[in-house]
């Protein structure tokens, strides 16, 4: 997700593989991340990630509930991503990639 700062990028991209994989038939297990921020490091930056690590527990039980209805890993990359969007979890720009 290109709106998200890096770090919460490179989990969520994470989630969405897993998903991806599972769809395929491969077994893998989605847990929660934990975020316990240091108190003296918050910023304003700070404090808008809480918002997407609030919603990381919603995103991850959408993705364990969400199954593809194609065979092939390219279409299932682009329903799990219009889907995500649709959602709310990414913007139109990362489904236009």
């Amino acid at each position: 997700p290109m709106a998200l700062p890096d770090h919460v990028s490179d989990v969520w991209r994470g989630y969405f593989a897993q998903t991806l994989y599972q769809a395929l038939g491969l077994r893998v297990a989605i847990l929660p991340d934990e975020f316990t921020p240091d108190e003296n490091e918050f910023t304003v930056s700070s404090w808008s990630e809480r918002d997407m690590f609030a919603r990381a527990g919603r995103m991850l039980q959408y993705l364990s509930d969400w199954s593809c209805p194609h065979q092939d890993l390219p279409a299932c990359i682009e329903e799990l991503w219009s889907d995500l969007h649709k959602q709310g979890y990414i913007g139109l720009d990362n489904v236009k990639l």
